[in-house]
């Protein structure tokens, strides 16, 4: 196990996961010059299946290896090895791995995930992240695995995880790391790996570009809630279809232009309009606290087949003799 292992503890049960992360825009370069946009329909991608989109808002591609069609991600569409995902400067989602550990990407930001294996059994699980862009991570934590290892990398540092909630933002020359709630995490950069900083829960440091990383420093919790709500995902408000087809040329490859199961029914306006009055703050703490309580879901699951505990029932008292 390396320095960032041991500096943040044994990394407990394999997830094998490699993501390349970048901020676009459909102004520099957000897809390839020939990319054609696919509204409806969908393909499977070349490599494994890694994952799928649990969430989403607004507009994004799913552009699979060297293909130059982009499908217009809709939510449940599963996600391939050495897929890119594409967020435009409108939206936001939620990638959940098949570890469960779950990865919210901001809007303008660009992920492409080469490999991700997960063994729940003999209880292996390794992740590997490499980024540029903005994203929220929250991993689980995993009781009784042989080994766990999650590591992100960008461009200046190396970050490594047990279960935790954190956010990075990673730029060229800076990556500055936020944990958030119940988090331990050790961060390194690249010019000198073995001389980690620890960060404890609503603690931030900041590497910048063949330097140590900074002094970790406590986060200031009206930031904390600002750095949340970049994340936050309303999957009622969705962009209009055309800014997809202002930035590169469309294929309809369904005969339709809206499939049947997205026609709008009676009254789904009213309810729409409805939802939408939900407060966004509690839109937010909804979905995270789903989370959550998945992963708490698992750890109790994972307990409870490692202890295996029988209950015996007790014997009836005698019937009393009359």
């Amino acid at each position: 196990m390396n320095t960032i292992g041991r500096a943040t503890g044994v990394l407990t049960g394999v997830i094998l996961a490699m993501l390349i992360v970048q901020p676009v825009s459909a102004k520099s370069g957000l897809t390839p010059d020939d990319l054609m946009i696919v509204e409806d329909g969908f393909e499977p991608g070349n490599g494994e299946r890694v994952g799928e989109i649990a969430l989403i808002e607004g507009n994004a591609l799913i552009v699979h290896d060297k293909e130059n069609v982009g499908y217009r991600i809709r939510e449940s569409y599963p996600v391939f090895s050495d897929d890119t995902i594409i967020t435009l400067e409108d939206a936001r989602l939620r990638l959940k791995l098949n570890s469960g550990d779950s990865m919210y990407m901001a809007p303008e930001t660009r992920i492409i995930v080469n490999k991700s294996i997960y063994t729940p059994k003999p209880g292996d699980r390794s992740v590997f992240v490499q980024f540029f862009g903005k994203v929220r991570f929250m991993v689980r934590k995993l009781s009784g695995f042989r080994r766990s290892e999650f590591k992100v990398k960008t461009k200046t540092a190396v970050i490594g995880v047990r279960g935790s909630d954190f956010i990075v933002h990673a730029t060229n020359d800076m990556t500055e790391v936020s944990a958030l709630d119940n988090t331990r995490l050790g961060v390194a950069g690249l010019a000198a790996p073995d001389k980690p900083v620890i960060l404890e829960s609503f603690q931030r440091s900041v590497v910048k570009k063949g330097m140590l990383p900074y002094k970790a420093e406590s986060l200031i919790m009206d930031d904390v809630e600002s750095l949340k709500q970049e994340f936050m995902i309303r999957p009622e408000r969705s962009a209009p279809e055309s800014d997809l087809t202002a930035i590169k040329p469309v294929i309809d490859r369904s005969g339709m232009r809206v499939p049947e199961t997205e026609l709008v029914q009676p009254g789904h306006m009213a309810r729409t309009a409805a939802s939408a009055r939900i407060p966004e703050l509690e839109k937010a703490k909804s979905v995270e606290m789903a989370d959550k309580e998945e992963a708490l879901t698992d750890e109790r699951r994972e307990i409870h087949e490692k202890v295996n505990i029988k209950l015996t029932p007790l014997p009836l008292p005698a019937k009393p003799e009359g």
